[in-house]
This record gives structure tokens, sequence and C-alpha cells, in this order.
């Protein structure tokens, strides 16, 4: 086969104009990545908190440091829940911390795990405040306890 007459050879030209393609596909993912990038950081419109010495925060500063990051960084949230664990346990707001615990799981898209954690706190505290919104947000909804003595 021969070619036309002032036209290049076509599967010449179909290869150059594959690369062509190729290193323009490849610059603009490049340049929609630094796009998104740039935008996620501004959307948010706020800068990351700062670091915080986890041990120099008391129960209420840490509350409202977890609460502040259960959606925006809701892998920071589990650590500072962590740290809120290990040195108030049982306190007055250990409910609470619990129940956004479950919340951040679920904004890290560990539904498993939050649904482990509901049963476990929908046990413990089962007419609590946060119950209902636990129940909600995890679809865990414990069921009753027979008369005592009954078997099925």
């Amino acid at each position: 086969m021969g070619t036309l007459k002032g036209f290049p050879n076509p599967p010449a030209m179909v290869r150059r104009w594959r690369s062509q393609r190729a290193s323009h596909a490849t610059h603009s993912i490049r340049w929609l990545i630094a796009i998104v990038v740039a935008a996620g950081c501004a959307s948010s419109g706020k800068q990351p908190a700062p670091p915080v010495q986890l041990a120099a925060l008391d129960e209420p500063s840490l509350m409202a440091r977890l609460r502040a990051d259960v959606k925006p960084a809701p892998a920071s949230a589990l650590s500072l829940s962590d740290e809120g664990e290990k040195r108030f346990g049982d306190s007055a707001a250990a409910e609470e911390r619990r129940a956004l615990v479950i919340s951040a799981l679920i904004n890290l898209e560990r539904i498993g795990s939050a649904r482990s954690r509901a049963y476990e706190f929908l046990r413990r505290y089962p007419n609590g405040p946060y119950s209902a919104n636990v129940a909600a947000m995890t679809g865990v909804h414990l069921t009753p306890e027979g008369p005592a003595g009954s078997r099925h």
C-alpha cells in the first residue's frame, strides 16, 4: 500500500497523535491534582488546629477539641478520645466522648467498628441523652430482654 501524495504515513501520524495525547493527558492530570488540592485547602477556610500536647489538656478542653475534630479530622478525634479514656475513664463526660467516637468512626467510614461500639454504648447507656442519636447514626437498636427465666 502506498501513501497518498502530500499526506503523511497514517500509522506514523497515529503514533504521533497518541504520544501527544498521552503527554497532554499527563499534563492535564497534574494540573487537575494541583487545583483539587488547592481548592480543598481553600474551601475549609480554616487553618489546621495547632498541635497540642494532649497531656496538657484538662477534660473540658479535650472534649471541646474532640467535638471540633469529629467531622473535619475524625482520626484526630479518635486519638483525643483514647487519651480521654486513659486519663478520665468513667467521668461525667464519658458518655458524650463515647458517642463522639462512634460519629468519628462513621466519618472514617469504619462502619463495622462504629456499629460494634454502638451495641456496647446502647447496652451501657440505654436511655442516655446520646442513645437515640447513636441508634439513628448506626441503625443499631437493642432488642429488649424477655422475662427472667423464659426461653424461646
